[in-house]
């Protein structure tokens, strides 16, 4: 028995012994074949460095960037302020007397939308735009003849809409998109930074388009039932040796029925925006023009009754307007700034617009009598015209 457990344990013995030796060996030629790789690598470098008259040749290095850079979190005249990832919301805005400030850096709740948004959701007028935010509520309907806002439940009526930050010479009912860049919206008391008077839940300012360093040639053309038809034409071009002068143009036209009964309208829209960049001094010009004419605009029900339990909505496809209503309008304006950069975060600038507006309609509005929704229609003509201006 002691004899059978000790070959037992010298087999065991003897197979530990031949793993050692076969590991020891297995090392040594990794070793080896990792020597020889480093000493071909050893050699071929040296040759490489006899052949090269003793320098060392590197990889390549490839640099990729876009031509002028990304635009500043800061905009200017000649340059807009960077987007975010996607293109959509900018990282800047126009404050007022705070001038072009990034977003993350101001004490305002301030959210600004692209050109890339406009074009990429189709929107035809601000009431568009804003209805991504959700503390803005449109307050007139769709097919009517004006865009009317709710800001945080505080009214903001279309002419309380700036134009590159001057009030009071936007179209009085309803402002395109066709010529604009920016729509920015601001919620909160807005006085401090824009002034005027009962701007307690905010301001949405529009920034005109300008030429962008790459020459633009657009055509857009749209159909929307119930047969309208929409083209839109967008050019912009910088000339000089540096491309310091730039043209931007816009025009376009919509017409045909809606998928309103009876409601049929008719939006052509002219813009041109001219500009100066230098290295301190930046200016800009700005003329535009728009025509709306509208066949049964929605209607509006204004009031009711003291005293009635409010009934249930119409039905949205229906259109209480009379097919003899219309709105005819026309507005014309032209805007200017000049900025000049004293100091490197110091800069004064003057600004002024003077606009036009003349409308023509026969409407009704409506009072409800009674909780089945019965209501009393009064007819309204009001020919007016509206001059504004503004330094």
């Amino acid at each position: 028995m002691a004899r059978g457990r000790f070959n037992s344990v010298s087999r065991r013995r003897a197979k530990v012994v031949l793993a050692g030796v076969s590991l020891l060996a297995m090392s040594a030629v990794a070793a080896s074949a990792q020597e020889a790789r480093k000493t071909n690598r050893v050699e071929s470098l040296a040759q490489a460095e006899r052949s090269s008259g003793g320098a060392t040749q590197l990889a390549p290095i490839v640099a990729v960037g876009q031509a002028g850079g990304q635009p500043p979190e800061t905009g200017t005249i000649g340059q807009p302020s960077a987007p975010y990832a996607g293109g959509q919301m900018a990282t800047g805005a126009r404050l007022g007397a705070l001038g072009n400030r990034p977003v993350k850096e101001t004490p305002f709740s301030v959210t600004s939308y692209t050109d890339k948004l406009i074009r990429d959701q189709q929107a035809r007028t601000v009431a568009d735009v804003t209805l991504n935010d959700p503390s803005v509520r449109m307050d007139a309907p769709a097919f009517s003849e004006r865009d009317s806002f709710f800001i945080r439940g505080f009214s903001v009526t279309n002419l309380d809409t700036a134009y590159d930050g001057l009030f009071y010479i936007t179209n009085p009912r309803r402002s395109p998109l066709e010529g604009i860049e920016r729509v920015e919206v601001l919620k909160g008391p807005s006085a401090l930074v824009n002034g005027g008077v009962g701007r307690v839940g905010g301001t949405i300012n529009l920034v005109p388009k300008r030429a962008t360093d790459e020459p633009l040639t657009r055509l857009t053309t749209t159909y929307m039932s119930d047969s309208q038809l929409w083209s839109h034409l967008d050019v912009g071009r910088r000339f000089g040796p540096e491309g310091e002068w730039g043209v931007r143009f816009n025009g376009s036209y919509r017409g045909g029925d809606t998928a309103l009964d009876h409601n049929e309208n008719e939006i052509g829209v002219l813009s041109l925006g001219l500009d100066y960049r230098g290295d301190r001094v930046r200016a800009s010009l700005d003329l535009n023009h728009s025509k709306q004419n509208i066949n049964a605009p929605a209607s509006l029900f204004n009031a009711a009754a003291p005293g009635i339990k409010i009934p249930e909505a119409p039905d949205g496809r229906i259109n209480t307007s009379n097919p003899f209503e219309y709105h005819d309008s026309e507005h014309n304006m032209v805007a200017g700034r000049v900025e000049f950069d004293v100091l490197e975060n110091t800069t004064v600038y003057a600004a002024g617009g003077i606009s036009r507006y003349r409308e023509d309609f026969l409407s009704t509005s409506y009072t409800i009598q009674n909780p089945n929704g019965d209501a009393l229609a009064e007819f309204g003509y009001n020919p007016q015209e509206i001059q504004g201006g503004l330094g």
